[in-house]
C-alpha cells in the first residue's frame, strides 16, 4: 500500500485497527451483560463477559464487571438459600418445632443480613417458643402441685397457662377436674364437720338439733357410713328423754297430789304412771308412798270412828 513507508507502519495500523474492533466487540458483549444484570439474569451476564474477557483479559471494565456479577451470583445464592431456609423453618414453626426453626432461621440470617423479614419471624418464634415453655413449665408444676394436694396452687399455674392460651385443651381439662377435686374435698370436710356437731349435739342432750345435722348430712351424702348410727343414737337418745321427761311429769303430778292430800288423785296418777311405764323403780316406789299414804288415812278413819262410836256409848 502507497500508505506506508514501511511494514512497521502497516504493522502499527494493523493493531491500532485490531485494538478498535476488540473494543468494540468488548463494548457490545459488556452492554449485553449489562442488559442480563438488569434483568437479572446473572449467568447470562457471567457468560457475556467471560467472551468479553477473552477477546481482551486485560479490560478494566471487563474485569470490574465480573467481580460485581460474580459478587451479585454469590449474593443471589446466599438469598435463595435463605429463602429456602426460611420455608423450612416456617413449617417447623408449624408444627412447634421451635428449635430446629431458630436454628435454621439464624442461619437464614447469617446468609441474608438484609432480610428484615427474616428477622421479625426469628423473633416471632423466639416469642413463641418462650410462650410454649412456659405453657409446659405452667402444666408441670401444675400436675405436681395436684399430685401433692396443693390444688389451689395448681389452679393459679393453670390460670397463667389459660392467660397465655385461652383455648389450651389439656389445661381447661385439668382445671375442670381440679375443680371438682375441691368441690369434693369441700363437701367432704363439711360432712366431717356435720357428724363431729351431730355427735356433739347428741352428747349435749340436744337431740332435735341432732335431727336437723342429720337430715343435712343425708342430703349431702344419703350413704354416709355414720348416717344409721347417727340416727339411732339421736332417735333413741330423743326418746329416752321424752321417756324421762314423762316419767318426771308422772312424778311431780303424785308429789304434788301427795303435798296436798290428795289420795285419789295420787292413786289416778299412780295408776296412770304405771300403765305406761310398769317397771319404773321410782314410779314403783312412789306407789308404795301412796299405798301406806291411804292405809294410814283410813287407819285413821278407823281410829276416829272407833272413837266417835265410844263417844256415843257414853254420852
Amino acid at each position: 500500500d502507497d500508505r506506508y513507508q514501511s511494514a512497521e507502519e502497516f504493522a502499527f495500523d494493523l493493531m491500532q485497527l485490531q485494538g478498535q474492533l476488540k473494543r468494540s466487540i468488548v463494548s457490545g458483549l459488556l452492554a449485553s451483560a449489562e442488559s442480563a444484570i438488569t434483568a437479572g439474569e446473572y449467568t447470562n451476564a457471567k457468560e457475556r463477559i467471560a467472551q468479553a474477557l477473552r477477546v481482551d483479559p486485560q479490560d478494566s471494565r471487563a474485569n470490574h464487571r465480573m467481580r460485581d456479577v460474580l459478587q451479585a451470583m454469590q449474593a443471589q445464592r446466599r438469598k435463595e438459600q435463605a429463602r429456602q431456609l426460611r420455608q423450612q423453618a416456617e413449617q417447623e414453626f408449624g408444627a412447634n418445632e421451635f428449635e430446629k426453626a431458630l436454628r435454621h432461621l439464624d442461619e437464614a440470617v447469617s446468609l441474608d443480613q438484609t432480610d428484615t423479614a427474616l428477622r421479625v419471624l426469628q423473633q416471632d418464634i423466639r416469642e413463641a417458643k418462650l410462650r410454649a415453655d412456659s405453657i409446659r413449665d405452667g402444666m408441670r408444676g401444675a400436675g405436681a402441685a395436684r399430685g401433692s394436694g396443693d390444688l389451689e396452687r395448681a389452679l393459679t399455674l393453670l390460670a397463667g397457662v389459660l392467660q397465655l392460651k385461652p383455648d389450651h385443651a389439656p389445661a381447661l381439662a385439668m382445671r375442670t377436674e381440679i375443680q371438682e377435686e375441691i368441690a369434693e374435698r369441700e363437701r367432704r370436710q363439711l360432712l366431717q364437720s356435720l357428724v363431729e356437731n351431730a355427735y356433739r349435739q347428741i352428747s349435749s342432750r340436744r337431740f332435735d338439733e341432732a335431727l336437723e345435722t342429720i337430715q343435712q348430712i343425708e342430703r349431702l351424702d344419703p350413704v354416709a357410713p355414720q348416717l344409721l348410727e347417727l340416727a339411732q343414737l339421736a332417735n333413741e337418745g330423743r326418746e329416752e328423754e321424752r321417756r324421762r321427761n314423762e316419767i318426771a311429769k308422772f312424778a311431780s303430778d303424785i308429789e304434788h297430789a301427795l303435798e296436798v292430800e290428795d289420795l285419789p288423785a295420787a292413786e289416778v296418777h299412780v295408776s296412770e304412771a304405771l300403765r305406761h311405764y310398769p317397771a319404773e323403780e321410782g314410779l314403783r316406789k312412789l306407789q308404795s308412798v301412796v299405798t301406806r299414804r291411804r292405809e294410814s288415812a283410813e287407819k285413821r278413819k278407823w281410829v276416829d270412828a272407833q272413837i266417835a262410836e265410844a263417844r256415843e256409848l257414853v254420852d
